[in-house]
Order: C-alpha cells, then structure tokens, then sequence
C-alpha cells in the first residue's frame, strides 16, 4: 500500500526467527532496487572466545558468523557489502546488505571472513578449544562458589534472564551454592 521502502533494518531478530530464508524475501519484496539492509547479530566468533555459554539456549536458533550471513544473504539475491563490530550483548556484527550488484562491497567484509578462517570458525576447528576451555571455565566457577560458600559467603542473584538458566544448569548451582536469586 506504501510502496516499496529504502531501509529495512533488523536488530538481533535473526537467531530469533524459524524461517531468515523467508524473512529475506519478504525484504526483498519491499526493499527499492537501491535500498539497503543493515542487521544487527549476536557474532559467534565473540561468543567463542568470551566463553559466552549462557547465550546459548532455547530462544536462539542460529549464531551468525559474517560466512555465514554472506551465505544467507547471497541465496537470496543479495550481496553483504559492509560489516562493522560493535559491543551490544558481549559482542555483535551489524552488517549492511543491498541487491547483488548494486553497491560496491568494502573490504570489512573480507576481512572479518579471513579472520573467521584464522580462527577455524567456519571449518569447526575451533569446536575442541572451546570445549576444553568451557569446561575449565565452570570447574574454576564451581570451585570458587565452593569455597565462598564453605568461607560462609551467602551468594545470591539478582533477575532471572533466560541466560541464567544456561549458567546455572550447566555449573551445577543448586539451593546449597545459592541462597536465593530474586
């Protein structure tokens, strides 16, 4: 009814949604032939190195690597043109999209793919350090909520996001280590 539209933006959604292959047709439907897309993610690689293991559950159905959205966004007729890191939930990528062919890619994008590869994110390699890593993250946590406890600490949380649930479950907190979270 309002015809088609210069900017469409999306703002970590997409781990979010069941079905982004349709989410980008749709923008494809309402985007003008010189318009933009510019999505804002939750980035894997940032995920992996911060240990970031209470991101991970029911509510995220994907993590984004920039390899990853260039795939998505190329099987739907767009090119991924900019990509820029930025702080919000631990670590994200906003990344500017526009129809193939129609805008010069900048050399973020090869960049962040390069060092993607460094890190053997898209191959798996980096799967068993970050196993290893994550599992002596929790030993350490346990311990020091151990021996806080048998100090005669009282721990106790504040707010229950859904990460909680991640943390909490995986290190093992029950009403021994937790006095109450409220």
């Amino acid at each position: 009814e309002i015809g088609k539209v210069s900017l469409v933006t999306a703002t970590n959604v997409f781990a979010h949604i069941p079905n982004p292959v349709q989410i980008l047709s749709n923008i494809s439907e309402i985007l003008e032939d010189e318009g933009l897309f510019v999505s804002e993610n939750h980035y894997l690689p940032d995920l992996i190195d911060q240990l970031q293991i209470d991101t991970i559950y029911h509510e995220h159905l994907r993590y984004y690597t920039v390899v990853s959205i260039e795939t998505l966004l190329n099987r739907n007729g767009f090119d991924l043109i900019k990509v820029q890191k930025i702080g919000s939930h631990g670590g994200s990528v906003r990344i500017w999209a526009a129809r193939k062919g129609t805008m010069p890619v900048e050399t973020s994008v090869a960049e962040f793919k390069e060092k993607e590869k460094n890190q053997g994110i898209n191959d798996g390699k980096f799967i068993t350090t970050f196993e290893a890593s994550v599992k002596v993250w929790r030993n350490e946590l346990r311990t020091l909520i151990t021996s806080l406890n048998l100090a005669g600490a009282k721990i106790g949380g504040i707010g229950a996001p859904s990460r909680a649930v991640t943390l909490i479950s995986y290190v093992g907190l029950n009403h021994n280590d937790l006095i109450a979270i409220g």
